[in-house]
């Protein structure tokens, strides 16, 4: 079950598409549900009348609802672009001056945020990365690094290529201990997984909404513990000020809330589209569904493994919702498996299979049915342990 009187099949039949594809690639974007496709029927009744009331109403209640599934208040939540914008308006709130110029960033972050820091050293930031590699103790490797002139520390709830789960609470820990604050990419974890940022500790928290929360790319959520702590961001729009529809050109006033990072309007069917993953995702229990989600990793792996599959897989207690299986031909494998109706993820040299709630273990099969066809035919890159 993943909550009382609603099972995996119930989940599942909100996904029309299920029925003819197996969707394994929600860690890169999720599959459409019945809820999205009627959220944009929504708004595009709404454009048939004076649309912005609506639009407005609905960027506060992505704000509300997604500080019930991140367990924040809805002031802590700002509404931004993509996970590279909030990464930005967390780093433009800082002054490299002094002696704390030090970012800490995973070496197994996404390319969209490890870049955003390294932009930063012109503005004096020293960037230093970290070793969080499968078969790693990235704990331990932070802490190592960790001293007086560390500012801030970036790490990824899980990692985008490796599906490794990093212990976030224990990261924090360690950076408040040495004066630094903590910034979590949850975009591989929201949605998936219990994320409150309470128990995780962090001072910001960034997510996509595109992904395991079930919308569309162009939102992200940004989460300040102290939004109005710190210099105001440089990056700024007419949604960041106090009363936005005033639209007062000479008047940069900032609110107290984390509404003082977001920056012009959003995209409106990211919203629409955000709310009916969010509302989505607040039916279900995401123990249960990691519990799930781990079943079908793990039923996985060891099928696939049985047949000489080349895999990185976390321990048990540091799995995210994605495995990963080595091919020297990634994309290749890809595209013959989505021609099967199997849609999985390749990055960085790569094939990831992930899953979530509306996943079965008839989707593992036809996984593996497929991967072993395409072996048996002696296509492109076999991928197998020598």
């Amino acid at each position: 079950m993943i909550e009382p009187g609603l099972t995996p099949a119930q989940v599942r039949q909100l996904f029309p598409s299920l029925q003819h594809r197996v969707h394994l690639a929600t860690c890169a974007i999720a599959p459409p549900s019945t809820p999205l496709t009627a959220a944009l029927h929504m708004m595009l009744a709404a454009l048939l009348t004076t649309p912005w009331p609506e639009f407005e109403s609905m960027t506060d209640y992505v704000r509300e609802h997604a500080a019930t599934v991140l367990g924040a208040a809805t002031e802590q939540i700002a509404l931004v672009p993509s996970v590279s914008v909030g990464t930005y308006q967390v780093a433009s709130t800082q002054r490299w001056r002094g002696s704390r110029r030090r970012v800490l960033v995973s070496a197994s972050d996404f390319p969209g945020v490890a870049h955003v820091w390294l932009a930063q050293q012109v503005r004096g930031c020293d960037v230093v990365f970290i070793d969080t590699a499968a078969g790693t103790d990235p704990l331990e490797a932070y802490r190592a690094a960790l001293d007086e002139h560390t500012a801030l520390v970036c790490a990824p709830l899980v990692t985008y290529r490796d599906g490794l789960r990093l212990p976030i609470s224990d990261l924090a820990h360690a950076a408040h201990q040495a004066g630094a604050k903590l910034v979590v990419d949850a975009s591989q974890a929201a949605g998936v997984m219990p994320v409150d940022v309470a128990s995780l500790d962090c001072d910001y928290l960034i997510t996509t909404t595109s992904k395991y929360l079930l919308g569309l790319p162009g939102l992200a959520l940004l989460y300040a513990r102290h939004p109005a702590a710190g210099p105001k961001p440089t990056l700024t729009g007419w949604q960041a000020r106090q009363h936005p529809m005033a639209f007062d050109p000479l008047t940069l006033d900032w609110p107290a809330s984390a509404r003082r990072m977001e920056t012009g309007t959003p995209a409106i069917a990211a919203v629409y589209a955000a709310v009916a993953g969010l509302q989505l995702i607040e039916r279900l229990d995401l123990t249960a569904v990691h519990q799930h989600v781990t079943s079908l990793v793990n039923h996985a792996a060891q099928r696939l493994r049985a047949h000489g599959e080349r895999l990185t897989l976390p321990k048990a207690e540091h799995r995210g919702a994605h495995l990963v299986l080595h091919d020297p031909q990634p994309q290749l494998l890809a595209d013959w498996l989505e021609r099967h109706n199997v849609l999985t993820a390749p990055r960085a040299g790569v094939l990831r299979v992930a899953f979530h709630a509306f996943n079965n273990h008839e989707d593992v099969a036809q996984l593996c049915d497929a991967i072993e066809r395409h072996r048996s035919h002696g296509m492109a890159g076999n991928g197998r342990r020598p």
